[in-house]
């Protein structure tokens, strides 16, 4: 008997087919971790740029103070993350801020590196003389 050592094709496309599932199932995995990744970035760069705001405003407090807008209860004043570059936010990109003729910015959101947060608003405001700052990027919070 001649006994031929090897795989048949079945046995083939079988682990083909298992290998391919996985890598469906690896690849589907990692693009999620990514979306997440980007998320996280993104609310981190939120949170600095909302530190940022306050370091702006406690070197404006006076005005705040005695300012005629109110967020709440609260005195306040609304300024654009660009306006925070390049005292208190490092330009991401080299661009300049805003720039409406080459469509690009300085600050790049993570999410989508093809968008700015330049003109994003954030609301400074004062309580209990305490200066605070809240990003209004969906623009449904009211300085005014």
């Amino acid at each position: 008997m001649n006994k031929k050592k090897g795989f048949t094709l079945v046995e083939l496309l079988a682990v083909i087919i298992i290998l391919s599932i996985v890598v469906v199932i690896a690849v589907s995995a990692v693009g999620g971790i990514s979306k997440r990744i980007q998320q996280n970035m993104y609310e981190k760069k939120i949170t600095m740029l909302e530190e940022a705001a306050v370091q702006y405003g406690q070197a404006r407090k006076n005005f705040i103070l005695n300012s005629s807008s109110k967020y709440e209860t609260y005195n306040c004043i609304k300024i654009k993350v660009s306006d925070l570059v390049p005292e208190y936010v490092d330009n991401d990109t080299g661009n300049s801020c805003n720039d409406v003729i080459s469509g690009t910015g300085c600050i790049v959101d993570p999410r989508d590196e093809s968008n700015f947060l330049d003109d994003k608003e954030i609301i400074i405001y004062a309580r209990s003389r305490r200066i605070k700052a809240v990003a209004n990027f969906d623009g449904k919070l009211n300085c005014g």
